[in-house]
């Protein structure tokens, strides 16, 4: 099985629980076996020592609306290999990303 690095961000713990249930669930369909890092906001994920993750499940609204969009670019910035993907269940959010 090969390894994932997974940073999961949400403001809401019954979603980061859910989130990384399926994910958890999902890796050995796909030989993963997934590294979770879990953080309710954006500067704990900055100011962690996981390293580079290998991909971002992020919520857009954290905190002040689009606050998960911003915070993805601060991402790529640092870690420009991380594939970020943002998760949201408003569809105007979907619509405009």
């Amino acid at each position: 099985m090969r390894e994932l690095r997974v940073a999961l961000l949400d403001d809401n713990e019954a979603w980061l629980q859910k989130e990384e249930g399926i994910l958890r669930a999902q890796g050995p369909q796909y030989d993963v076996d997934p590294e979770m890092h879990v953080f309710s906001d954006g500067p704990d994920l900055l100011a962690s020592h996981i390293g580079a993750p290998d991909v971002l499940f992020s919520d857009i609204e954290i905190g002040d609306a689009d606050n998960g969009i911003r915070f993805s670019q601060q991402i790529h910035k640092r870690w420009p290999a991380c594939q970020v993907v943002l998760v949201t269940n408003h569809l105007r959010y979907a619509l405009d990303v």
